[in-house]
């Protein structure tokens, strides 16, 4: 593994762990930290809350962050993935970039999270780009 694609993949990991570890609020203007929400994503998928989609990030980013070593098309397809359900995230509505209804604060560490899986699909779309130079 090379110096720069390593160091993005370590780089993904801390910042999803900073925007874990602030206050996130949502739609309904109530702070939660983020590891709160990270911890009862899947109880949304059930009760079919507006959240329950961006929450899916999650896990891929979490499965790129594991397959990274092993498979890069893989990571690179997986953090793909998730940047479009966080970016489509914006456009449904889903976590609404306004900061009168969530607070600037949150708005930050939306683009923190969301800087997560940008540096993973940079990360491993370079990693991808050398394995097949060779």
């Amino acid at each position: 593994m090379k110096t720069l694609p390593r160091n993005l993949f370590i780089a993904s990991i801390v910042l999803f762990l900073i925007s874990q570890a602030l206050s996130a609020s949502w739609c309904k203007a109530k702070a939660i930290s983020g590891i709160i929400l990270f911890l009862r994503g899947p109880l949304g998928l059930y009760a079919e809350e507006a959240i329950a989609a961006s929450w899916l990030v999650n896990p891929l980013l979490v499965v790129a962050w594991i397959t990274f070593r092993k498979n890069a098309v893989i990571s690179f397809a997986l953090s793909v993935l998730a940047f479009i359900i966080a970016v489509s995230s914006l456009e449904l509505g889903k976590i609404p970039p306004i900061p009168e209804i969530m607070g600037i604060w949150t708005v930050v560490v939306y683009w923190v999270w969301l800087a997560s899986t940008v540096v993973m699909m940079v990360g491993t779309g370079i990693q991808v780009m050398e394995e097949r130079k060779k």
